[in-house]
């Protein structure tokens, strides 16, 4: 499994905290939010009503880069939720 650290590189359509949460740029939005609400069984388009400030092609950005990295990202996301 590959772990998603600070030198890890991101998409441009995503930033690093530096406390080290990731989220959508130019957003409020932690890829936490979109990962979980997809997870959940939201669609995209849900997503984007729940989250105002992305674009569909933004949600689908995200969940594809999540889908093609499912170990790194759920890595990511235990990590997150062990550290709040």
């Amino acid at each position: 499994m590959c772990s998603m650290d600070d030198r890890t590189p991101l998409p441009e359509f995503l930033i690093r905290l530096p406390e080290g949460t990731i989220r959508v740029a130019g957003t409020r939005v932690s890829l936490d939010s979109v990962v979980l609400a997809f997870q959940d069984g939201a669609t995209p388009e849900e997503i984007c009503l729940d989250f105002p400030s992305l674009d569909l092609a933004r949600v689908y950005s995200v969940l594809a880069y999540y889908l093609t990295r499912r170990e790194t990202i759920h890595a990511y996301l235990l990590a997150q939720h062990r550290f709040v």
